[in-house]
């Protein structure tokens, strides 16, 4: 029977060219039709790297991106031939010049790149579309967006519109991808990039994890306080993610080699590190940001408070005179906002480790803590732990002991 035409569906024609046994094959007078693909080209990119000149590689290249660029602003990433030109010099600011890529026919350029481009159609009803290949690619590519923003690395299909839409500020449409169904897409993304599982008629997406190595688990540990070491000579314990290689190389006098710990992104060693540290988008500078988690930050804090009021005649300092004495050591302002406190009263009481208040008459003081007491407790509590198999007691029995 007839084919059902399906109104926002997916052309016909780039269905059939995401099929891996057959090709669609021009004729001189312009009419197409499919045939069975003995010896299809499997790697366009690298065919196409072979038959065109050295210094042309380069160029088609980034007008490969500027292509991806440009059809995923557009309804299913689907655009007229004839609009091509101006929709071109609409979105770069610039004219798109055929001969600048070794050609003379706009048509011959989008040939010599299948992988990239996909002229749907004939005559001057041509309709252009990212091919097959790059859709893979973009959808892989914002998958692994998606699966970085769920805090397991982990989602169902069922809620993956909802976090796609949030993260990718565009409403979820398979259709946008070239395909109808999701499962076409999830079937060609690689098995290193994500693991699809099911359980009954729930599909479950996810990245998969590597175990580290003993010797990765443990350079981990010691990069964790390198991080605290670095980010705490830092405003707030904080600082640009772009800058943190270069901030490395410069504090430690040392590349930092992201697989020396098991990783192959920057990214993926801070996320192993929660405990330490967190990254995060900035609006306000535009730029992602780490900084210390709170608990590290206070211990910081409470490092640097001490090394004032320790500095400070009689070792103590009036709490009104703290935070201007505090600016002149540090060069940064003391606002306890930043720690989570609503006033430095409060504040204080969360560095209850290296310093105290004392009420005068006066004023409050912000004097030491004594360190003997401090280190003679925990003397006795390792002791008190040391004899139990496990190495842990509840707070209760820990009392009554």
């Amino acid at each position: 029977g007839p084919l059902e035409e399906c109104e926002g569906g997916v052309p016909l024609e780039h269905l059939i060219s995401c099929l891996s046994g057959v090709s669609i094959v021009s004729t001189a007078s312009g009419f197409k039709y499919i045939k069975w693909a003995e010896n299809k080209i499997l790697d366009e990119a690298d065919e196409l790297a072979r038959s065109v000149s050295p210094p042309l590689v380069e160029q088609l290249a980034l007008f490969s991106r500027e292509l991806v660029d440009l059809f995923k602003t557009f309804p299913h990433c689907r655009l007229p031939f004839s609009r091509f030109i101006p929709a071109y010099h609409h979105h770069f600011g610039r004219q798109c010049r055929v001969a600048d890529y070794g050609f003379t026919k706009l048509a011959d350029l989008f040939d010599a790149l299948p992988h990239i481009i996909q002229i749907l159609g004939e005559g001057n009803k041509r309709i252009l579309t990212l091919a097959h290949k790059a859709q893979i690619k973009r959808f892989s590519s914002d998958l692994l967006r998606v699966l970085k923003g769920q805090p397991t690395k982990a989602i169902t299909l069922e809620a993956f519109p909802a976090a796609y839409e949030k993260i990718i500020n565009r409403q979820w449409n398979v259709v946008d991808y070239g395909v109808y169904y999701i499962e076409d897409l999830l079937t060609e993304v690689g098995e290193t990039t994500v693991i699809v599982t099911r359980s009954g008629t729930e599909v479950t997406v996810a990245i998969p994890k590597r175990e580290q190595t003993s010797e990765e688990i443990e350079r981990t540990r010691l990069f964790a306080a390198e991080v605290v070491e670095l980010l705490r000579h830092s405003p707030q314990c904080r600082m640009q993610f772009n800058r943190f290689i270069p901030a490395y190389h410069h504090h430690f006098g040392r590349q930092c080699r992201v697989a020396d710990y098991g990783f192959s992104k920057l990214i993926e060693l801070f996320e192993a590190i929660p405990d330490i540290v967190q990254v995060y988008d900035d609006d306000d500078e535009g730029e992602k940001q780490l900084q210390l988690v709170e608990r590290e930050r206070i211990r910081v804090l409470g490092e640097q408070v001490g090394a004032v009021v320790r500095g400070a005649p009689c070792q103590s300092i009036k709490i009104s005179a703290l935070t201007r004495v505090f600016t002149r050591y540090y060069g940064c302002s003391l606002k306890p906002s930043q720690y989570g406190s609503s006033s430095l009263v409060e504040l204080i009481g969360k560095l209850r480790n290296h310093v105290k208040l004392v009420e005068t008459e006066d004023e409050p003081i912000v004097a030491l803590v004594d360190r003997g007491h401090v280190h003679e407790i925990m003397t006795r509590t390792r002791t008190i732990l040391w004899d139990v198999p496990e190495g842990s007691l509840t707070l209760d029995k820990f009392m009554e002991t």
